[in-house]
């Protein structure tokens, strides 16, 4: 009986280490280990609703950022290369936002498009300093694999809650309207939705 009892709870704890394995998966992109897009939607969903519900006055940015002309690499590298940088990428980004104590979630949309949200009590200002700081966490050169070194930039577009939206598909939608201005004027750089 003993030996039974064993068994079911060994058993019992596989299962749960496939759920929690499962749920990872579902919850991740697979290539960066980053949060993906199910994931970042559910998390900034989440973060709107007890914004709202708390009436708090701090405002939410939703950065759409999309790397530069990874296609290129990837083209003349193959796409081992490029997905390396997008490992490198996200190693990056996610060490920077950890250094700030703000809450902030990054997450893998798909292909070279990365998202975050980052909250602050004080304007915009903030806002404006990450995004200097992820364009220039992109700025030193990518070597992979002991390829030349290679350059990667970055386009970046930014949404604001309350002001240019209230509802997570708006914002992801305003941010991206952002990040094509930055695109089709020449790349490598940032813009606010407001500022269109």
């Amino acid at each position: 009986m003993k030996k039974f009892i064993e068994h079911l709870e060994k058993e019992n704890d596989e299962i749960k280490q496939l759920e929690e394995k499962s749920r990872r998966i579902a919850m991740h992109d697979t290539l960066t280990e980053l949060p993906n897009r199910l994931s970042f939607l559910n998390s900034l969903e989440l973060r709107l609703s007890e914004l709202k519900n708390s009436k708090s006055k701090k405002n939410l940015a939703v950065f759409f950022i999309d790397l530069d002309d990874l296609k290129k690499i990837n083209d003349t590298y193959g796409h081992k290369i490029g997905d390396e940088i997008l490992k490198e990428f996200a190693d990056r980004i996610s060490l920077l936002m950890k250094s700030d104590a703000s809450e902030c979630f990054i997450a893998r949309l798909a292909g070279d498009e990365f998202v975050l949200f980052s909250e602050s009590d004080s304007g915009i200002e903030k806002f404006e300093n990450q995004a200097n700081l992820l364009l220039e966490q992109i700025n030193p050169s990518f070597t992979i694999k002991n390829h030349i070194p290679l350059k990667i930039r970055a386009s970046i577009g930014i949404s604001i809650y309350p002001n240019d939206a209230v509802t997570v598909d708006e914002l992801i939608d305003k941010a991206d309207k952002a990040l094509y201005r930055v695109k089709t004027s020449g790349k490598n750089g940032y813009e606010f939705y407001k500022q269109l």
